[in-house]
């Protein structure tokens, strides 16, 4: 009987050691191989690329205008800060410093404070100004802009207690600094029809941003332009300049646009866009699925006045 009781005792464990094995080669990295990363036809990155220059494109009331504009204000000669002794509130949303313009039907919103070195803030820049911070809105429409017709939008993703909301720090305002260094982020949306100008595809819609509540088209960037050329050519000729984004692109269902949500298919890319200064004002966009590990790369040559487009690849 009390070898009957071990060998039952004994059962169990002869069960698990022989499933070992088993479970060892179900684990020893030799089934089956990982689906393979999807890719997208040229066609879709076309429609991407074409919505990505039309929301940069200053002509076309895209963000970049906010860079001319404030390029060309930053080219005026401050007042002495003998002039403004009084610092104003310490952050950007409190200081009475309010602005707004508006380009091809896109209206830009914005509060700016100019900051010294001590960090304290002025509604008005002068002599003594290190530096400024700025939140920026746009909202509006495209009508047949560059080929694409619907609606724009450029929001801060950490919105401040206001209603004017872009996260901008514009570097190099004293005397001593031969270059002005632009770096901000926010959400890049764009709804809209896109009549390709590379292929002779039937118009697609897309909704750049992602249905909500969970998309978004975050972009981030560092744009260098030199001091003597505010006004002549404000672009980015420096290598370390760059602009990056972080795509949900929503290929919606038929052209009229009835819903939001009515999606196709998704696609979620990378993009960036770098540049040489040459020739000036323009600069490379490049989209890919994982930068340094790409299954497709796509390349073009952008114009940041138009939005104009070629293929570079």
């Amino acid at each position: 009987m009390n070898h009957v009781r071990h060998v039952r005792r004994l059962l169990p464990v002869l069960v698990l050691l022989a499933l070992v094995p088993v479970v060892l080669s179900g684990c020893s990295g030799k089934g089956k191989k990982p689906p393979p990363r999807p890719t997208i036809p040229q066609r879709e990155a076309d429609d991407i690329a074409q919505i990505l220059a039309t929301n940069l494109a200053s002509d076309q009331g895209g963000w970049y205008a906010t860079v001319k504009v404030l390029c060309e204000s930053l080219a005026v000669t401050p007042a002495s800060a003998l002039t403004y002794g009084r610092p104003s509130m310490a952050r950007a949303t409190s200081v009475a410093g309010a602005y707004s313009f508006t380009k091809a039907g896109v209206t830009w919103n914005a509060n700016v404070a100019y900051y010294r070195l001590d960090n304290t803030a002025y509604a008005v820049r002068d002599t003594a100004v290190d530096y400024l911070e700025a939140y920026w809105r746009g909202d509006g429409n495209y009508t047949d802009q560059n080929g694409i017709t619907g609606t724009y939008g450029f929001h801060n993703s950490s919105t401040p207690p206001d209603t004017n909301s872009w996260g901008l720090t514009v570097f190099g305002l004293g005397s001593a600094a031969d270059t002005l260094e632009f770096s901000g982020f926010g959400d890049d949306t764009c709804y809209a029809l896109v009549h390709s100008s590379l292929n002779t595809d039937a118009p697609r819609l897309w909704y750049m941003g992602g249905a909500p509540p969970t998309g978004a088209n975050f972009i981030d960037f560092t744009i260098k332009v030199p001091k003597n050329a505010l006004l002549s050519a404000p672009y980015p000729v420096d290598a370390t300049s760059y602009i990056s984004w972080v795509i949900e692109a929503d290929s919606m269902n038929g052209t009229l646009g009835a819903s939001r949500t009515d999606v196709n298919h998704s696609i979620l890319t990378e993009a960036e866009m770098r540049f040489t200064g040459v020739p000036p004002g323009f600069g490379l966009l490049t989209i890919e699925d994982i930068a340094g590990d790409a299954v497709y790369t796509y390349r073009y040559k952008v114009d940041l006045t138009t939005g104009a487009i070629t293929r570079a690849n």
